[in-house]
């Protein structure tokens, strides 16, 4: 049992009983997908980078990836800003 791997040996005293070590996402909402995250602003990035407008890159990403364009403006800021550092800015 995984449990006993932590206290195999609880001392002579100790009262046995059965324990459950329990490993969950313990957030009511959905965990974060990164890579989808990092994907979606990726594709905002380079649609920018070859020239087109950001409104009309953040379009094709709603239709391409299904989110909403809240979404899109929500991860768009911060992978931008972080884009910008790692490649320079956008032309």
């Amino acid at each position: 049992m995984l449990a006993n791997m932590f206290d195999p040996d609880p001392g002579e005293f100790a009262i046995r009983a059965d324990r459950k070590l329990s490993i969950s996402f313990r957030a009511k909402s959905r965990p974060r997908d990164d890579y989808a995250n990092t994907h979606i602003a990726w594709f905002i990035w380079e649609k920018v980078k070859s020239g087109a407008r950001v409104e009309s890159a953040i379009r094709d990403a709603i239709g391409k990836f299904n989110i909403s364009r809240e979404r899109a403006y929500d991860l768009w800021g911060p992978y931008r800003r972080t884009f910008e550092r790692i490649w320079g800015p956008l032309p």
